[in-house]
């Protein structure tokens, strides 16, 4: 599903630098276009995911993603870090090192 999410951010015009997931949500680390209204490149990518879910990988799934969304813009100087958090995401939430204001709650 990563190369689906990395692909329609290069078709806007965009560059995935980093991608992360739990059982529940994804973190996204992207430079983007300003082509595109960021709203719209959120509803590309769940709709290209959830076909792919519910039609190659599990056509009885009935898969969709929650309607709502956490967007940031980070400085230049926070990228590293940010990739480094998403990058591990896993072990972040399995040892409860979660970033504060980064995580949406319930």
């Amino acid at each position: 599903m990563y190369k689906i999410i990395a692909q329609k951010i290069e078709d806007v015009g965009g560059r995935m630098l980093a991608v992360g997931n739990t059982t529940d949500h994804i973190h996204l680390v992207a430079s983007l276009s300003p082509v595109y209204a960021l709203a719209r490149v959120i509803g590309m990518i769940k709709g290209s995911t959830s076909h792919y879910i519910n039609h190659v990988l599990d056509p009885d799934a009935n898969f969709a993603w929650k309607n709502e969304y956490g967007l940031f813009t980070v400085s230049p100087t926070e990228v590293p870090r940010i990739i480094a958090y998403v990058q591990y995401q896993k072990a972040h939430h399995r040892e409860g090192k979660i970033l504060p204001g980064f995580e949406m709650d319930g």
